[in-house]
């Protein structure tokens, strides 16, 4: 095989796969906001968002900042 057939094969196939994973992300985002079932993140922590609260106390603090989100207080109440 040509090493120029190689690389437009290669390309082919990295395009295709690119295309169908913009797809999947595009159906996954459209059902998740049609059945609402996103997360309610009321913060956005890049590095400390990473792990669960781990104490009773994190969690109480982290469910105190949940309750004054907007889906808390008109849907989750």
């Amino acid at each position: 095989m040509q090493p120029a057939l190689k690389h437009r094969r290669a390309v082919t196939l990295w395009l295709t796969i690119t295309a169908v994973l913009v797809v999947a992300m595009i159906l996954i985002g459209g059902l998740t906001r049609l059945t609402e079932s996103g997360l309610s993140i009321v913060e956005w922590k890049i590095l400390d968002g990473i792990f669960p609260p781990m104490s009773d106390e994190a969690w109480h603090v982290e469910f105190s900042a949940y309750k004054t989100s907007p889906e808390y207080v008109l849907v989750n109440t």
